[in-house]
């Protein structure tokens, strides 16, 4: 009970606390709304008389704000809190000392009974009488109300603070609303300065004063009103700029490059206007573009980075990717040839990428919400397309074969290639039956290529008669489009039939025979000319002004005589040439050779010494040195002319041979082709019409050979010494017979019987061909047996005769002019001239038909007659010392003679052995056949030196013509080696600078020893020299044989390429080293413009070239 009665003394205690803060917080409000509505009549009475600055007004309406939140925080808030016992509140004690203030007759009962009731708490053994206590004084407390201890009526005496301003607002807002609206609007605009009313108006024209970041605006103001001011000035915060005047009423003024908001205010005339802000909108920037260049895979270059990327030159199939930095974007319009793309922006930066095929355009928008720039720039791409590559060729022929063809060439393109090849199709009756492709090798990656091609016809596959289309085809190595293909100018080569082949040399060589006649009659018309000159100053003194120009007529027709020597030369390369399709035997080919070098030498150097020192001579008026050059060149014109007509009679014998072994060749291909038909019609492969047109191609081809044959009958009975062929014409009808019988049959379609005669006749063709090569065979060992013997018997001859000459001149030497028998001895010298006049006549007949005896022997012949007249000239006036001469030197030129025609002799005596003879092997014989001969002749010096020691020098008669004899023969034979050294190092160690070293030092010392023999003094200094001379020989014929080793190889290497690649190599290489390589290595980063320049101009100079 006593429990209830004190719960509900707290609850109206508590109903008083509650109460008692209510009060407080309308007590608050009243208090906290007069001071506001006080303050802000101050305000906008304030604003609206002073017109403070922008940054006053900020400071009075943040304080207002703060004084506003702190009242009502302390004054409402605060005592809010306490009523709902969220802060600090009164407690029960503190509640009952203001109810016993306010009630009398309570006073501390009240404070009393809670404070027992604590008491009651702590005193459990007293706890009864405490509360009996407790409740008694509850029961006197409770008809008392406490919450009327608060009187909330009492709060109506603090209204009239609250009224007394709000009167006074009210009463303005009613009397002078302007001052209230402007005040307020000055109070709440508290960042914006409001100008004092003006007796005029600023009005700005602009209808929105809004702009993009960066953009310039002109500000257009009016005035309006009674009084204008003359000036108008604004002010933006930081600077005041004038306005520029109009008229009275009209400014303007240009604001560049606005950044950031303006507030702007104009003054004039002592009044200010109101703050016009020029909003700025952000806008939207491009920062900074760079592009990513990712070349073709194929161009083989880096990608690479362009900066402040704008217009752009590519190649084709480049892909760029564009990367971008804005400010104040939120998205980037992209636009593509006309294609807009939005890129997103993250972190300020966008991308995109394209793969560019053609020329494109494209422009970059930023955009963000409240900007769209619409003056983007557009921007160019520029594609290079890769061009197609081009190729120039230069073919050029070989100089001497016709069956190899030399190509040098450059190809170009803009970045590089994939292939260069060369191709070519061999065509038969207008349709490709082969095609060939041989890729030849350059450098990929390179803009620019020479290249050099070196093509052996005689390799292909092509048959007589067939078509070779070729030309060269370079690609380039575009992978974005495929590759491009160029060809180079399509040419034919048209392989000749056998038959045009034959026609072709047939003609040529008659050409040939016809200079060769024409040479001969000219050298003939020289001699006699020449012969008439000299003849004609002999009577006189000196030369008169008509005799020289009769030797100058002369020289001019010598100078012909050697042009057409050259033409002839020249004539037989071609011919040469021309037969590389013809087969040929090693006999034959060797044959042509030896005719070729017959060719080669037949005019040599010292013709051109002769004729210059004539032409001295005549300016000089020499007449005796004339008269003895007009010899020298009547005994060369007679050797010329001879030569000329052996080789003619030679060229014309190997003529014959050539053409016999052609039409025995051409037979056994028609045997083959025969045969082949009638297997073809026995198969019934093809139709009739198909085998009678080839059966009519065989038969036309035999009539040809049967005609052919007839020329080649008259061709041998047209040489000095016909061969024994005969005319196989039976024969050839016989075949020819059966031919038209195979036709018959096959007209009549009787395939079995034709076939027949077709086999027939091909195995009458092969029997043939077997018969004429028997008979060509032996025709050619029958001949050179005889040759030979003829050859044996003549050198006999020979020999014989030089021991009649020695004796003869021995005799002679040693007898005086009065002696009776000298007219016996100079019988025997006429009788030795006109024997070897006899040698002579049979040697020349015998060298047309032998290619193997050289063309100094007719010279050596022609050096002994003339040296045999001039010593029976010189007997006949007993002039025996002079005669003596002459007879040595036609015993010198006998004993090369001699030794010239020994070496001929061994060479048929070769073929007759094997019938391969070698140039390799005779240069090895000789060289060694030298170092022999001169060991023997050191032998027979030796002994000579030892003899003269045991006689003492007290010789008889007897033994001084025994000891002269014995050293005249060893001079010859020195003199006879020292000719063949001096003839190998001319024509086979380049006088002195080939592999077997300086052979003329060897030439001098061998002509110091003839000096010694001849005067008969053999001494030790001699014998040691001779010694020294042959270990040089020795040396140098190790050496021939190294070079000969070397020769071998470079044989080997002659099959594979013609004597003229070499040269063709090292002129192409030539080309390459003029510096262009250094120019073509271009450095990537180079500007196309200056690429394609710089190509133009390579090509150009290969093109001069």
């Amino acid at each position: 009970m006593v429990s209830n009665n004190y719960n509900d003394l707290l609850r109206k205690i508590d109903e008083f606390i509650r109460k008692f803060y209510l009060n407080k917080i309308l007590r608050g409000a009243i208090y906290a709304a007069a001071i506001l509505l006080a303050l802000y009549l101050l305000v906008f009475l304030g604003l609206y008389y002073l017109n403070p600055t922008a940054g006053f007004k900020t400071f009075i309406f943040f304080a207002y704000l703060l004084l506003g939140l702190l009242l009502i925080g302390f004054l409402i808030i605060k005592p809010l809190l306490s009523m709902l016992k969220l802060g600090k509140h009164l407690s029960f004690d503190e509640a009952s000392v203001i109810i016993g203030n306010h009630f009398t007759d309570i006073k501390d009962k009240l404070l009393n009974t809670l404070q027992l009731h604590q008491l009651s708490e702590n005193l459990p053994e007293n706890n009864r009488l405490i509360l009996a206590s407790i409740d008694q004084k509850i029961l006197e407390l409770k008809p008392v109300p406490f919450y009327t201890a608060v009187r909330i009526n009492d709060n109506r005496k603090y209204l009239k603070y609250l009224f007394i301003p709000l009167s006074i607002i009210v009463l303005i807002a009613i009397i002078a609303p302007t001052i209230l609206r402007e005040g307020t609007n000055s109070f709440f605009k508290y960042d914006e300065y409001i100008a004092p009313k003006a007796p005029f108006s600023f009005t700005v024209l602009n209808k929105k004063l809004t702009v993009t970041q960066g953009d310039d605006l002109t500000i257009n103001l009016k005035l309006t009103g009674d009084e204008l001011p003359a000036e108008i000035y604004v002010e933006d915060g930081k600077n005041t700029y004038k306005l520029e005047k109009e008229n009275i009423s009209r400014f303007h003024y240009n604001i560049k490059n606005i950044q950031s908001d303006k507030k702007l205010i104009f003054k004039g005339g002592g009044f200010n206007s109101s703050a016009f802000t020029v909003s700025v909108k952000p806008r939207p920037e491009l920062l900074s573009a760079t592009a990513t260049l990712n070349y073709p895979s194929y161009l083989g270059k880096k990608p690479e980075v362009i900066a402040n990327v704008g217009d752009i030159l590519l190649p084709e199939g480049t892909r760029v990717t564009w990367n971008f930095k804005t400010g104040q974007s939120n998205a980037l319009l992209f636009n593509l040839n006309g294609k807009e793309n939005m890129l997103k922006i993250e972190d300020n930066e966008a991308a995109f990428h394209a793969t560019i095929r053609n020329h494109s355009k494209y422009s970059i928008t930023p955009k963000n919400d409240f900007v769209t720039l619409s003056d983007s720039l557009s921007h160019q791409i520029s594609v290079i397309k890769d061009q197609a590559p081009t190729i120039h060729v230069e073919e050029k022929p070989d100089s001497i074969s016709n069956k190899a063809l030399y190509f040098s060439g450059q190809v170009s393109d803009d970045y590089g290639f994939s292939r260069l090849t060369f191709k070519y199709n061999i065509k038969e009756n207008n349709k490709i039956v082969n095609t060939v492709s041989k890729n030849i090798s350059i450098k990929p990656n390179s803009t620019e290529n020479t290249f050099f091609y070196f093509w052996d016809l005689k390799a292909e596959a092509a048959r007589p008669g067939q078509e070779i289309e070729y030309y060269f085809e370079v690609a380039d190595n575009d992978d974005v489009n495929g590759s491009k293909i160029t060809r180079s100018e399509i040419k034919t080569f048209k392989q000749p039939t056998k038959k045009e082949t034959a026609e072709q040399v047939s003609a040529n060589s008659q050409v040939l025979k016809q200079k060769v006649q024409s040479a001969i009659r000219l050298a003939n018309t020289i001699e006699k000319e020449g012969k008439k000159v000299a003849e004609s100053l002999i009577d006189k003194k000196q030369i008169s002004f008509e005799d020289k120009k009769q030797i100058e007529a002369l020289l001019d027709k010598q100078k012909q005589l050697d042009e057409a020597v050259k033409e002839i030369k020249a004539q037989n390369d071609k011919n040469i040439q021309q037969q590389e399709d013809q087969k040929q035997t090693e006999e034959l080919l060797e044959k042509q050779k030896q005719i070729k070098d017959l060719f080669d030498n037949v005019l040599d150097e010292k013709t051109k010494e002769l004729l210059q020192k004539l032409q001295n001579l005549m300016n000089e008026k020499n007449k005796d040195q004339t008269q003895n050059e007009l010899s020298k060149m009547q005994l060369d014109n007679k050797t010329l002319k001879n030569e000329l007509d052996r080789i003619l009679e030679l060229y014309k014998q190997l003529e014959f041979e050539q053409n016999l072994q052609n039409d025995i060749d051409r037979l056994n291909e028609l045997a083959k082709d025969q045969k082949e038909l009638s297997k073809e019609t026995g198969g019934k492969k093809q139709d009739n019409e198909s085998l009678k047109q080839k059966q009519d191609a065989l038969n036309k081809e035999m009539k040809d050979l049967k005609d052919d044959l007839k020329k080649l009958e008259e061709k041998n009975q047209a040489l000095e010494k016909p061969n024994p062929f005969e005319n196989p014409e039976k024969d050839v009808q016989d075949i020819q017979k059966e031919q038209q019988e195979s036709k018959d049959a096959l007209d009549k379609k009787d395939s079995k019987s034709a076939s027949q005669k077709q086999q027939k006749a091909g195995e009458q063709m092969e029997k043939l061909s077997k018969k004429m090569s028997e008979m060509q065979q032996q025709g050619e060992e029958m001949e050179n047996n005889l040759n030979a013997r003829e050859l044996r018997k003549l050198l006999e001859n020979l020999l014989n005769t030089s021991f009649e000459q020695e004796k003869v001149m021995l005799t002679l030497k040693k007898m005086t002019a009065a002696d009776p028998s000298y007219v016996t001895n100079v019988q025997k010298q006429r009788s030795i001239k006109d024997n070897l006049k006899t040698i002579a006549d049979s040697l020349y007949a015998l060298s047309k038909r032998v290619p193997q005896i050289e063309s100094t022997v007719n010279e050596e012949m022609n050096k002994i007659n003339f040296n045999l007249d001039k010593s029976l000239e010189s007997l006949g006036e007993r002039r025996t010392p002079e005669a003596n001469r002459y007879q040595q030197f036609t015993m010198t030129s006998i004993n090369n003679l001699s030794l010239m025609l020994s070496e001929a002799l061994n060479q048929l005596q070769n073929m007759q052995k094997n019938s391969k003879p070698g140039s390799g092997k005779k240069q090895k014989q000789g060289m060694k056949q030298l170092s022999q001969m001169q060991e023997q002749l050191n032998k027979s010096m030796q002994k000579a030196r030892e003899q003269m020691q045991k006689s003492g020098g007290n010789q008889g008669t007897v033994g001084k013509g025994q000891m002269s004899q014995e050293f005249g023969k060893m001079a010859q034979q020195q003199q006879m080696i020292r000719q063949a050294l001096e003839k190998i190092n001319r024509e086979e160690n380049k006088d002195g600078s080939g592999k077997m070293g300086n052979l003329n030092e060897a030439i001098k010392e061998m002509k110091q020893t003839e000096s010694d023999l001849v005067n008969k003094r053999l001494q030790q200094e001699t014998l040691n020299r001779q010694k020294e001379l042959l270990t040089k020989l020795l040396e140098a014929e190790k050496a021939e044989r190294d070079q000969e080793e070397d020769s071998k190889r470079e044989s080997k290497a002659a099959k594979e390429f013609p004597p003229s690649y070499q040269k063709m190599l090292d002129d192409f290489k030539k080309q390459q080293q003029n510096g262009n390589d250094m120019l073509q290595k271009l450095p990537p980063s180079l500007n196309y413009y200056y690429k394609n320049k710089i190509a133009e101009y390579l090509k150009s100079l290969n093109t001069v070239r």
